[in-house]
């Protein structure tokens, strides 16, 4: 069966430049929607000197290439050139009772408590990006926004990509 597939991207982190690249696959072809050549701030020599310039570069790439594709992407592959960088994906569940769910009390709620979690598990780390991702409500429908939904469950995937703090 050929299923056409969302928009996703590409991030290759290097130490001079980061690239990013938005396609979609449609009848077995893929199509670029938008692409984008930064220089990559906050690396040197393939280690992170500066976790602040960095996120806020890739930020700066994901956000032009989005605008530029007049698009937000959920999915992206990373492709990192530094040794200490890293990347962790783990799912969550908050049950909701039957009841409307709310952005800041129940999305924000999975989204900060995956975060203390990351930093209960991993103390000595600091996160560089955060994607949540396939929020899904009764275990098994996918659902892009579900605020305002009546669900028993919501649950989320998060994509955390971290770095080792330097002492």
């Amino acid at each position: 069966m050929n299923k056409d597939k969302q928009a996703m991207g590409v991030l290759d982190i290097g130490s001079y430049h980061s690239k990013f690249v938005i396609f979609k696959i449609q009848d077995n072809k893929i199509q670029i929607l938008s692409k984008f050549i930064l220089k990559t701030k906050g690396i040197k020599r393939g280690v992170i000197s500066d976790l602040e310039k960095l996120t806020k570069s890739l930020k700066e790439i994901i956000g032009k290439a989005e605008d530029a594709a007049k698009l937000q992407i959920n999915n992206i592959f990373v492709s990192t050139s530094p040794l200490n960088t890293f990347s962790l994906i783990f799912s969550q569940s908050k049950n909701i009772g039957a009841y409307e769910i709310n952005e800041e009390k129940d999305v924000q709620f999975l989204i900060n408590s995956g975060v203390s979690l990351f930093k209960d598990c991993y103390p000595s780390s600091k996160i560089l990006h955060l994607f949540n991702l396939n929020l899904r409500i009764d275990r098994n429908n996918i659902v892009e926004n579900p605020v305002g939904l009546i669900a028993d469950s919501l649950e989320n995937d998060l994509h955390i990509i971290y770095s080792k703090k330097i002492p």
